[in-house]
């Protein structure tokens, strides 16, 4: 497991890899959890997480990875996520994983963008993409998220997509009728 760093303070970047620089050959990535540090101040902070390593080629197979973005809680804060489940680019006949990628949440009143590859930003050759499961960030009244999401990346050459499955959730608070108290979307109306 890799945990980025939080931030209270002005602002911090990390750059997580969950297995190594370059995969090539036969070589086969684990089963890697790696989670983007949170802002709660008035700064920001940006994670890069790549589930496997930056470049995949030969016959490398990515592993099963779970990515986890990070949070904002700070006022006027803001966190960047960018998460690839298996790599930054696949090519040749790299196979990805089957990975779960989770944005991160906004609260607090600031904001957080998250961009979310289940295998690749970009695959080509005859690189064959996972079967991945994203699910988008949500936010709370008063603050932001976006989410940009893609199952497999850009496919050039003869490259393929797999199967990936998309969760939206509306999670935004919204005050209950009869009595002003907020409550969070994706639990039931009291009665």
């Amino acid at each position: 497991m890799l945990t980025g760093g939080d931030n209270s303070g002005s602002g911090v970047v990390k750059s997580l890899q969950g297995d190594a620089d370059t995969m090539t050959d036969t070589t086969q990535g684990g089963k890697d959890v790696l989670t983007g540090g949170d802002n709660t101040g008035s700064g920001f902070a940006e994670n890069s997480l790549v589930g496997d390593a930056v470049i995949m080629g030969g016959i490398a197979r990515g592993g099963s990875d779970i990515l986890i973005g990070g949070n904002n809680s700070g006022m006027n804060g803001s966190v960047d996520n960018s998460l690839l489940g298996d790599a930054v680019s696949m090519d040749a006949s790299a196979r990805g994983g089957s990975d779960t990628l989770i944005g991160g949440n906004s609260s607090g009143g600031g904001s957080v963008s998250n961009v979310l590859f289940g295998d690749a930003s970009v695959m080509n050759g005859s690189a064959q993409g996972g079967n991945d499961t994203l699910i988008a960030g949500t936010a709370i009244a008063g603050s932001t998220v976006s989410n940009d999401m893609w199952g497999d990346g850009r496919l050039l050459g003869s490259a393929t997509g797999g199967q990936d499955t998309f969760v939206f959730k509306d999670n935004l608070a919204r005050p209950d009728s009869r009595n002003g108290q907020y409550y969070r979307g994706l639990q039931p109306e009291p009665a």
